[in-house]
């Protein structure tokens, strides 16, 4: 069984950010694969993971996945819980852009993100970049604080999620060619400026 961590990315208050995104089609794409997920949320009062429609809590096996970001701020108890749980521990790396610029990223986000990288290499098993360059920073951090043994790591390449629709490719080009700038947020962590 897949126990898919939605602690913060299932609920629908939660902005449409890219992890969001990544989250959903991840999920949407090994759904309609056929592999059973079971969605499980944190629960601070037990200190384990819960089993999002039932409450029950998770068994200690299986294999538990997660695409959030999170500290032992957020989640009390849970370097313990990873000592507990006795199957696979994965996870999806983002990137560390807190770290790299943290003059342009939330002061949460530059507090949390130093512990959440280390949490990667202390606590899983495997650890999933979103690209070459995310996996050579979580790497290049771990040796930096001198870990020593750490997770497997793989980088992955997504392909533009065109917000799960299919494309049109049976048309013409255009007579004259259109140049198009889509904009989701406007900060400078975005490479805006480029």
């Amino acid at each position: 069984m897949l126990y898919w961590d939605t602690t913060k990315t299932g609920k629908r208050n939660y902005p449409a950010s890219g992890i969001k995104r990544v989250s959903d089609r991840l999920f949407g794409g090994l759904e309609a694969a056929g592999q059973p997920i079971t969605p499980v949320k944190w629960d601070k009062r037990t200190r384990t993971f819960i089993e999002t429609g039932t409450k029950r809590l998770i068994p200690p096996d299986g294999t538990f996945l997660t695409p959030e970001i999170f500290d032992e701020h957020d989640r009390p108890g849970f370097t313990g819980w990873t000592r507990r749980f006795k199957g696979a521990k994965l996870a999806i790396f983002h990137d560390a852009i807190p770290i790299r610029h943290p003059s342009i990223t939330w002061p949460d986000s530059v507090t949390r993100h130093p512990h959440y990288m280390k949490l990667l290499g202390t606590a899983f098993n495997k650890v999933f970049a979103v690209s070459k360059e995310s996996e050579d920073d979580l790497r290049g951090y771990w040796d930096w604080l001198e870990l020593g043994t750490h997770p497997q790591t793989h980088h992955l390449q997504w392909g533009a999620d065109s917000g799960g629709q299919s494309r049109n490719t049976g048309q013409a080009p255009p007579a004259h060619p259109i140049n198009l700038l889509q904009v989701g947020i406007l900060e400078p962590r975005k490479n805006q400026e480029l």
